[in-house]
């Protein structure tokens, strides 16, 4: 495997990494706004209805009370119209309720029954007790009011707690999910962090181990070949990366300067062994040239001499 390809794995696995923890956390955080959504858009709101409705439930069970206790007519009517528009304000909570923020169909039921419940004790008792009172028969009104009204009174009271704890336990359901989506994401980054990290580490030592030990190896073949002039030594190649390809490179040159410096030192050879024969020619020449002076010398001593003789004559 070449360096740059073992370059680009580390920088692969870095990437990934980073993408990965993105996006596990945005994945996490949309599971924490998705359930903040859901709290502030529907339990809270669900929850503060139900609240309204009980308070108007109350204001109406009290308005109630006042009309059996008000001694005037006039008191009375008045608590009257403030009893309906208690009930018609409750009945338009639990209406919008029902429209706007029901969860599921137990909690459409549990609204439902609630709604019916402050219809009933609208119906069974305060009209009646208001009748009764009306015509002045106060004692019966609360007769009316205590032995039957009460235990349908805690039934309302009873049911819209119900409700409320219903959502009390779709928000504390969101929370949990927020908090389990916060720990797996914590986690999970966690993880990543720790095994993109040990991967890059364990990938990236081997790497530099790999290339510190060829670049120190090819270091010193070089130092040698530059201090001794030795040229036999050669690069153990391994691999196909580019300080494999950069050693073979520098074998195939010092084969070329090995060849190369061959034939130098067997020219040279050669070039001394002719001028050695030069030489011994030269010497042979010199020899021959020498002989012939001195034949040269010798005939014309004898010419003389027969010259000298044919002068006598």
């Amino acid at each position: 495997m070449t360096i740059a390809k073992r370059l680009v794995i580390l920088i692969f696995m870095a990437i990934l990494g980073l993408l990965a923890i993105g996006t596990i956390g945005l994945r996490e955080m949309s599971v924490i706004e998705q359930n903040e959504e859901l709290a502030n858009r529907d339990t809270i709101p669900s929850i503060s209805k139900v609240s309204q409705v009980e308070a108007r439930y109350l204001r109406m069970r009290t308005q109630l009370l006042y009309h059996l206790l008000m001694p005037t007519q006039t008191a009375k009517a008045e608590a009257e119209r403030n009893m309906e528009e208690h009930r018609a304000a409750a009945m338009k909570l639990l209406d919008e309720y029902l429209a706007n923020l029901v969860s599921d169909d137990e909690d459409r039921k549990l609204a439902e029954a609630s709604r019916s419940l402050i219809e009933d004790y609208y119906r069974r008792i305060a009209v009646p007790v208001m009748e009764l009172s009306r015509n002045d028969k106060i004692e019966e009104g609360r007769k009316l009011l205590l032995e039957v009204g009460l235990p349908l009174a805690q039934n309302v009271t009873r049911q819209l707690e119900e409700l409320v704890e219903f959502n009390m336990k779709l928000a504390s359901g969101h929370a949990t999910e927020a908090e389990e989506a916060y720990s797996a994401g914590q986690l999970l980054t966690v993880l990543v962090i720790v095994v993109i990290s040990l991967g890059v580490a364990v990938f990236g030592f081997f790497t530099y181990r790999h290339v510190n030990g060829s670049l120190s190896a090819i270091s010193d073949l070089f130092s040698r070949v530059e201090r001794d002039l030795d040229f036999t030594g050669r690069f153990s190649t391994s691999g196909s990366d580019e300080i494999a390809e950069l050693g073979k490179a520098f074998n195939r040159l010092l084969d070329r300067l090995q060849s190369s410096l061959k034939d130098l030192s067997m020219h040279a050879t050669q070039v001394s062994d002719a001028a050695g024969n030069v030489m011994t020619a030269a010497q042979e020449m010199s020899s021959a040239s020498t002989y012939q002076s001195e034949a040269a010398s010798n005939m014309a001593a004898t010419m003389e001499q027969m010259t000298v003789s044919i002068n006598h004559v």
